[in-house]
């Protein structure tokens, strides 16, 4: 059952889920870098209306929180914030709009921090910079920028990012150019080079993407027709085992990713066509890890309809999906293909149609977190008092369940509960390196009747160009819509908007919760720079500019309410003279409804502040006539 709601307040809530999601993958464009969004399946498309900064777009990279919210994200302009606004203290941050990867990893032992990595492009010094989410009133601003890494050496584009799943720490991969593969360890003293493999490479010029799944390594040779594959053990930080692969291409290899069970390596061509503007006749290649063997493909065709007929550069990074599917953006096109199954000897493409010109990045989230071989599932997380749900456990051995602190007695790889209150669980188990995972899952429980949504009268803001609308979390999917139009892509819990008007949000709820839930709040997004104050009023009694009312430019302000008008939003004071001086009317909130009772035909004067500083203090006249 739906329940529908007219809202337009900012809202916090709390609903945590431990256990990794990656709901989001953000496919870069030099005019409108768009999102996927992995809550609906097939995932939903939204834009961001923020380009990559130049005539390419390669690195993008996010950063998500244990719900699958946006918590950051990164391109050659700086750092974002999860409202799109890009953060004051990255301006001026050196990576590059043509360098291949960007990555960003958790400070180990501070939730509110992140380390961003880059390079300029080609091969080049290491760098990077530090975000703080407790800057800026919780939106988070960089508090350090360029800081470098080795500044030294020169590193290629490539740049991966692994969590050691015995401890809280992280890896860091890069190529030193012409030389070996660097692993560095970040733990919660820093950063420090930990591990290094050999590797002459004369060939290769920098570009080209690195990836790390399960535990295989990858590095792709754009302009080269090699790529480097080897194991990497995310335990101690060892690369070994490596072997070169040659290919069939043109220009060589760009994008790489892993199949999910990790048999076998895919490569893009990222200009797939020579110096003579005819097309190469494959775009995309697959390693076989247990055969041996390389296959070429040429099924991916481009279809540049919705590009006004640009000419398709190839095929860009390749990305893995929470789906469990291969993404892929076409480079000056405006499609993602899709390998449907990617472990299969067959691989199967599919095809997303994009509103905007893409470029070849996609965002790379860090993997290992989030195909972890343990899981801990709910067969639903927001229940009502009293109701049964089953957790299940698979990938790991040894399990113990936990709550409040205390045991439960269960070894097994279900459980039932049926909690009549909020409740955490936990989960511990022995994964495959031998060391034990901890996952936790809340269940969140309704009473009957129970209201979700707490209102204020009204959403405004006329100090910024847009408003956060938000729900409480974890009773999606959601869907939004304004004036009874679906809005694409907007199926989470918080809504940005930038325009005035009634927004509606249909989510599925609990059984407990009753009656589907109707309130209409106008929402306001002000121009503070116009004011539109009368000079003329005429109080005969005809409803015809009897009030002294003053409004914003988009009339958001008048509101009929009986016999009054609501006046521009929030508290104006107001005062009115006469033409000696004498204050004939004085009002610390006013309502839009002075008449000039009392008073005589003539000119007078005001005096108008407004308590949010939607608009400076404002002095003028005014003439009163029947």
């Amino acid at each position: 059952m739906l329940k529908f709601l007219r809202i337009l307040l900012f809202l916090l809530s709390t609903n945590a889920f431990c256990q990794i999601k990656i709901n989001n993958l953000f496919v870069n464009s030099t005019s409108n870098i768009s999102k996927l969004n992995f809550s609906t399946n097939p995932p939903s498309l939204s834009y961001t209306n923020v380009g990559s900064g130049g005539i390419i777009g390669e690195g993008i990279a996010h950063a998500e929180d244990v719900e699958g919210n946006i918590v950051i994200w990164v391109n050659s302009n700086g750092v974002y914030d999860k409202n799109n606004t890009l953060m004051p203290g990255s301006t001026g941050i050196f990576a590059d709009p043509s360098s291949t990867e960007i990555d960003i990893c958790p400070f180990p032992n501070d939730k509110n921090k992140y380390y961003v990595f880059y390079n300029k492009q080609n091969c080049s010094p290491l760098f990077y910079s530090i975000v703080d989410l407790t800057k800026r009133n919780g939106l988070g601003d960089v508090t350090n920028i360029n800081l470098p890494l080795d500044d030294i050496n020169n590193y290629a584009e490539g740049l991966e990012i692994v969590k050691n799943p015995c401890k809280n720490e992280y890896w860091l991969l890069s190529y030193q150019c012409f030389k070996a593969f660097k692993c560095f360890k970040i733990d919660g003293s820093g950063i420090s080079l930990s591990s290094s493999f050999d590797y002459v490479s004369d060939k290769n010029l920098g570009q080209g993407e690195l990836d790390y799944h399960k535990g295989k390594m990858g590095y792709a040779m754009a302009f080269n027709n090699q790529a480097f594959v080897c194991d990497f053990d995310p335990l101690s930080g060892i690369i070994s085992n490596g072997k070169t692969l040659s290919f069939n291409s043109i220009n060589g290899m760009y994008g790489l990713e892993f199949s999910p069970d990790a048999s076998k390596v895919y490569f893009t061509d990222w200009y797939a066509h020579d110096d003579l503007d005819i097309d190469a006749p494959f775009n995309l290649f697959r390693y076989d890890f247990k055969s041996g063997i390389i296959n070429s493909y040429d099924k991916i065709k481009y279809n540049t309809t919705n590009c006004k007929g640009n000419k398709v550069e190839g095929l860009g990074q390749i990305e893995l999906g929470k789906d469990g599917k291969l993404y892929i953006p076409h480079f000056n096109g405006c499609q993602i293909s899709v390998i449907e199954n990617a472990n299969d000897l067959d691989p199967v493409f599919k095809l997303i149609d994009v509103n905007t010109t893409l470029s070849s990045g996609i965002s790379d989230p860090i993997q290992s977190s989030i195909f972890q071989a343990i899981q801990f599932t709910a067969d639903k997380n927001n229940i009502c008092s009293g109701e049964t749900v089953k957790l299940s456990a698979s990938g790991g051995s040894g399990y113990v369940w936990k709550t409040s602190g205390k045991i439960i007695p269960n070894n097994n790889t279900e459980l039932f509960v049926n909690p009549q209150q909020t409740t955490l669980y936990t989960l511990l188990a022995s994964n495959q390196f031998g060391c034990t995972d901890s996952l936790q899952i809340e269940l969140k429980v309704f009473s009957n009747n129970s209201a979700v949504i707490v209102f204020n009268e009204i959403a405004r803001t006329c100090t910024a160009n847009s408003i956060r609308l938000n729900v409480d979390k974890g009773l999606g999917p959601y869907q939004w819509s304004k004036d009874n139009i679906n809005i694409n892509g907007a199926n989470n819990d918080s809504l940005l908007i930038f325009e005035p008007g009634e927004y509606n949000v249909s989510f599925s709820g609990t059984a407990c919760l009753q009656a589907p839930k109707s309130i209409i709040i106008p929402a306001e997004v002000l121009n503070k720079k116009v004011l539109y104050v009368p000079n003329l009023i005429t109080p005969n009694g005809d409803g015809v500019n009897d009030q002294f009312m003053i409004i914003n430019d988009n009339n958001q302000g008048i509101r009929k309410e009986g016999e009054k008008y609501r006046l521009y939003p929030g508290v104006i004071k107001i005062t009115i003279y006469n033409r000696w001086g004498k204050i004939v009317y004085a009002n610390e909130n006013y309502q839009n409804d002075w008449k000039a009772e009392g008073l005589s035909t003539g000119i007078y004067y005001y005096h108008l502040s407004h308590n949010e500083n939607c608009f400076k203090p404002q002095t003028g006249w005014l003439q009163v006539l029947e």
